[in-house]
C-alpha cells in the first residue's frame, strides 16, 4: 500500500473532495483522511457501523473503476492536507488488448 498526500489551499470548512478514477485502471482505496491543525479527520459518514471501507486502513479497500467517483465531505478548515492509502492496477485498454 502506498500513502499519497496532497497539500490543499487554505479553506474555510467543511471541504468536499472528489476522488475519481479517470484512467484505465482499478484503484483500491484503503483509507482517506485529511489533516488540519494537527488533527486527523475522516470523512463524514465514517462514524457509522459498519463504516465505509475507505474510513480506516484494514485491507478492505473501496474499489474505484474507470469512470467511478467518490465525493467526500470533511469537517476541516484552515490548512488542509489530503492523505490517501491504497494502490491501483492497470486494466487493458483497446490499444493494448491482443487481437484474436
Amino acid at each position: 500500500m502506498t500513502v499519497r498526500s496532497l497539500d490543499l489551499v487554505d479553506h474555510a470548512g467543511p471541504i468536499t473532495i472528489r476522488i475519481s478514477e479517470e484512467k484505465a485502471e482499478v484503484t483500491l482505496l484503503d483509507e482517506v483522511f485529511v489533516e488540519s491543525g494537527g488533527a486527523r479527520i475522516h470523512p463524514r459518514g465514517c462514524d457509522v457501523t459498519p463504516s465505509p471501507a475507505y474510513c480506516a486502513a484494514g485491507g478492505r479497500p473501496h474499489v474505484l473503476r474507470q469512470g467511478d467517483a467518490l465525493d467526500l465531505v470533511f469537517d476541516a478548515g484552515g490548512h488542509v492536507v489530503l492523505f490517501a492509502r491504497g494502490y491501483y492496477v492497470p486494466t487493458p485498454t483497446a490499444a493494448t488488448r491482443e487481437v484474436r
